[in-house]
C-alpha cells in the first residue's frame, strides 16, 4: 500500500499517516508489511497470544495456540498465498500491532500488550477495509 493509497482520515481530513508526522494523530503509523517483518510479526503475535490472552485461556492453551508460530510462515503467506499485512508502527519502539487480510476476508489482528485499548486494532481494521 503506497502514501497515496492510505484512506484512513483524521479530523482535519489528511491521512491517519500524514497524522502522526504532523504530530496531530495517534504516535503510531500504519505501513504495508513486507516479508521482512516477519520476525516483527512473529514477535507481536506470539506476545499478544500469550499476554492477553489468559482471560479466556488457560496457560496449556495459550502455549499450544502460540507453539506453531515461526517467522517464515509469515513471509510464505505474503509471497505465496497474497496475504497482505498491515503494521502499526512506533516511531521509538517499532512495530506494536498488524492484522492481515486476503481479499475482503480479515485473518488476523493482533496488537502488543501495552499497546491494546489505543485504538491500534481499530485503525488496523479501517485500513484494511479500505484497501
Amino acid at each position: 500500500m503506497s502514501e497515496s493509497d492510505d484512506q484512513s482520515k483524521d479530523e482535519k481530513g489528511g491521512s491517519a499517516r500524514h497524522a502522526a508526522q504532523r504530530g496531530t494523530g495517534p504516535p503510531w503509523v500504519i505501513r504495508a508489511g513486507a516479508p521482512a517483518d516477519a520476525d516483527a510479526l512473529c514477535t507481536i503475535h506470539r506476545e499478544s497470544i500469550l499476554g492477553l490472552g489468559s482471560s479466556g485461556y488457560g496457560p496449556k492453551e495459550l502455549e499450544s495456540w502460540a507453539a506453531g508460530l515461526v517467522p517464515y510462515r509469515y513471509a510464505t503467506a505474503m509471497v505465496e498465498r497474497g496475504e497482505r499485512f498491515l503494521l502499526a508502527e512506533h516511531p521509538q519502539v517499532g512495530p506494536v500491532g498488524f492484522c492481515s487480510f486476503r481479499d475482503d476476508e480479515l485473518i488476523a489482528l493482533y496488537v502488543t500488550p501495552g499497546w491494546n485499548q489505543r485504538g491500534i486494532g481499530a485503525a488496523l481494521l479501517a485500513e484494511a477495509e479500505t484497501a
